[in-house]
């Protein structure tokens, strides 16, 4: 397939900023332990390193053949890469020997650089359709909810071993993954009104039941299940809330690869 390795790069990526991302907002608060942050920074790590092994077989030029592509960011986004993934080995030294303090400084400008790397990638493929936002938000969307499904997934299991750890940290992710999934449900809304561009043509035709396993299987059914993790958070019921998130992190995942599938095959960033 054409599109894999645009597919898989894309996908590491947003699990690697959004999953940062969303650990350094946590972190904030006081309220989890260094054995999640470690655990968590070293997801975010070997996402990245994975992106940026499969970026070598992505030729961001080519791509273009794909999806209207400005390939003048191609070399912007691989050195915040590089950058993003030096930043994310010190975070992870400074989480096992650094001071709160500086493990926090390190963070921010650890997910700043991130951010970054994501932005530029996202300008990638921002073309001209209703001003040139929807495939970055989309992108950035993305990144929102895999990155928070994972984070909470990861922390659910240490309130099955820490049963009094306070219940704000998992709902406050939820909370995240809840609005992350919402802006995708209106990116779907937007993308197949009236205005939309001429790929939904081959939308529909080529990829419609793909389209439908994106709404369903990648929006609607994870949105419910974030609603349930809302109300075991507030039973106190970890086991339920961890076992909701693991389901819903496969769902979420299956429905990005296909949501990137459909990008870069008909130029529709659903």
């Amino acid at each position: 397939m054409e599109t894999l390795p645009l597919v898989i790069y894309t996908l590491m990526l947003e699990l690697a900023v959004g999953s940062f991302v969303v650990m350094v907002i946590t972190d904030f608060k006081g309220e989890i332990g260094g054995s999640f942050l470690i655990t968590g920074a070293l997801t975010s790590l070997g996402a990245a390193i994975v992106a940026r092994w499969v970026q070598s077989s992505v030729s961001f030029k080519s791509g273009e053949a794909l999806y209207p592509t400005d390939s003048s960011w191609s070399g912007a986004q691989s050195l915040f890469l590089n950058i993003s993934i030096g930043a994310l080995v010190i975070y992870n030294l400074m989480v096992l020997v650094g001071t709160v303090k500086a493990r926090r400084v390190v963070g921010v400008i650890a997910a700043l650089a991130c951010i970054i790397t994501l932005l530029t990638y996202a300008m990638l493929y921002r073309g001209d359709y209703l001003g040139g936002w929807v495939a970055p938000l989309s992108l950035f969307a993305g990144a929102a909810s895999l990155g928070a499904v994972m984070d909470g997934m990861l922390l659910g299991h240490w309130y099955l071993v820490s049963p009094t750890m306070a219940v704000a940290p998992l709902s406050r992710i939820n909370t995240l993954f809840f609005w992350g999934l919402v802006t995708q449900a209106l990116l779907v809304i937007i993308n197949i009104g009236p205005w939309a561009n001429s790929g939904t043509t081959e939308l529909w035709d080529k990829f419609g039941i793909f389209f439908w396993v994106r709404v369903l299987v990648g929006i609607a059914f994870p949105l419910v299940l974030a609603v349930m993790t809302w109300q075991t958070c507030k039973l106190k019921a970890h086991m339920s809330s961890t076992g909701f998130l693991y389901v819903a992190l496969a769902l979420v995942l299956a429905g990005e690869i296909v949501s990137r599938v459909i990008m870069f095959s008909t130029t529709v960033p659903l």
